[in-house]
């Protein structure tokens, strides 16, 4: 049975997103797409994550409003260390749901993520 735990934060979820983007450092167009959010949502996560440390800003090269966007090593550590967190869950969805199941729920929740009306 899935026991109600803590889900993971907001910014551990954008981290995440930032990573996943494999294009670091990135601007928040990306992440934002990642995460199925406008990029207005995503700045006051990445305000809060660059307070914490977690996140750089840096002027973009080319795009005068645009900001780079890259993980601090203390931004790359908090991802690892909610790695295993992200593995138990997972295993209890597998768990849960069956490998099909949990594939099938996945696809699923990414398009319902990136679903434009």
């Amino acid at each position: 049975m899935i026991r109600a735990k803590r889900r993971p934060s907001p910014a551990v979820v954008l981290i995440g997103a930032l990573r996943r983007a494999g294009q670091l450092p990135t601007t928040r167009q990306l992440p934002a797409r990642d995460l199925g959010l406008r990029q207005s949502a995503v700045t006051p996560l990445v305000g809060r994550l660059t307070a914490a440390g977690l996140v750089a800003k840096s002027a973009h090269p080319q795009e005068h409003r645009a900001v780079v966007l890259q993980l601090t090593h203390a931004g790359a550590a908090a991802l690892r260390n909610a790695g295993p967190e992200i593995d138990r869950f997972n295993a209890e969805m597998r768990d849960l749901l069956g490998d099909d199941g949990f594939t099938h729920a996945a696809a699923a929740l990414h398009k319902l993520a990136h679903w434009h009306v």
